[in-house]
């Protein structure tokens, strides 16, 4: 992207692709034309892989859970330094598409619609509340993302990165309805104390602090 897209076929890229320069040529024209071809074929390669499965009309909550899972790691990773192509693309550029075939227009329209369709699914088979925006949740699923794609490419600390994307997970977990473990109740062995076990934590209450009187042994 640092060269004019109109600009021949520069020879270091030829000899770095390893084909003949008159097939190039051929085929793509000049950078503009290997670029738009690079620009499709990420989108139908790397993006179908990993939102693919969130556009299916099967599609579960854990499909966007493992979005934020793959991207969050992903400071330490070989996309480090890197990010992704499309959002490079749209950064670089603006809102001028470079390739001129609206690769970057349709990328920032598939990763809400994407996202939508996932969690419009999630709340349809009850996994996920029926009270929430999944339109808003959408839009803020893919800004946190496209930025974990900026800072990415940023080489920014592994930290700021694995947290942006564990603290979507979570608050996508808040509004998710798993199946909730019964509270038991037991006495302890110490005496005018009841337990409410639960699966996270127990909690300890005297009777004064429950402010009911205990059944006598």
């Amino acid at each position: 992207m640092n060269m004019g897209l109109r600009e021949p076929l520069p020879i270091m890229l030829i000899d770095q692709i390893g084909v003949s320069r008159y097939r190039l040529y051929s085929e793509f024209g000049n950078m503009r034309g290997l670029f738009e071809a690079a620009l499709g074929r990420y989108n139908d390669e790397i993006l179908d892989l990993r939102f693919g499965p969130l556009e299916h009309t099967e599609t579960v909550l854990s499909e966007v859970l493992s979005v934020l899972d793959f991207y969050g790691p992903a400071g330490n990773g070989p996309t480090a330094g890197r990010g992704c192509l499309l959002c490079n693309t749209a950064v670089e550029f603006g809102p001028n598409d470079p390739a001129g075939s609206g690769a970057t227009q349709r990328y920032f329209e598939r990763l809400p619609r994407a996202f939508r369709n996932a969690l419009g699914n999630a709340q349809k088979t009850g996994q996920l509340a029926g009270v929430v925006d999944t339109v808003r949740e959408a839009d803020l699923l893919t800004s946190v993302v496209l930025g974990v794609f900026v800072i990415i490419r940023a080489k920014a600390p592994s930290g700021i990165i694995e947290h942006a994307a564990t603290s979507a997970k979570e608050h996508i977990e808040t509004l998710a309805t798993w199946p909730k473990p019964p509270e038991t109740k037991e006495k302890s062995a110490h005496s005018g104390h009841l337990l409410l076990n639960t699966k996270a934590e127990s909690y300890c209450c005297s009777e004064a602090q429950l402010g009911i009187p205990f059944p006598k042994r």
